[in-house]
């Protein structure tokens, strides 16, 4: 039994390591069906938070609809549909204009109520295939706060720093 696994553990990490540039089509197929059964690279559980994220919120309630790899949502890890809202969420966020965020500096995106009800909503066309997020949506950019800096009490990792109305239309 141990050998069985050692050899499927082995032969995965093979294929998702790659191998070299001189490989043939038989070698691609391989890992094409691997990916298939094995879908998540190693980074998926390590990225560190280094950057500004975009966060998406239902304009309705300001629910998140952002889902994180390892959330339960996510089937902690084993589901696809982080990274498919991650890569929706990718393709909105660069038809934004640059003039149409707006600074809203907050801990929690309710505290941009003010200044959402301010602002006009953006009118986009979700480009992506099989579009799940259509109608008003909040983007919200939200920094890391470093451990020595974020409240235990709170339990806040990120910080607001900015944020825009959508209003996505889905045509596909």
């Amino acid at each position: 039994m141990l050998v069985a696994l050692s050899v499927v553990f082995a032969v995965t990490l093979l294929l998702q390591v790659g191998a070299p540039q001189s490989t043939s089509a038989w070698w691609a197929r391989q890992v094409q069906t691997a990916s298939l059964i094995w879908h998540q690279d190693w980074r998926v559980f390590t990225r560190a938070p280094i950057g500004p994220d975009t966060v998406v919120y239902d304009a309705r309630d300001l629910t998140s609809i952002t889902m994180y790899a390892t959330s339960a949502g996510n089937r902690w890890g084993l589901s696809r549909n982080a990274y498919t809202l991650w890569m929706e969420t990718a393709a909105l966020d660069d038809v934004v204009p640059a003039n149409r965020w707006h600074v809203c500096v907050a801990d929690v995106i309710q505290e941009c109520q003010p200044v959402l009800a301010s602002i006009p909503a953006v009118a986009v066309a979700n480009p992506t295939l099989d579009a799940t997020m259509c109608g008003r949506v909040v983007f919200s950019r939200e920094t890391p706060i470093a451990w020595r800096d974020a409240e235990p009490a709170t339990g806040r990792t990120r910080r607001i720093d900015s944020v825009t109305l959508l209003d996505v239309t889905c045509g596909r």
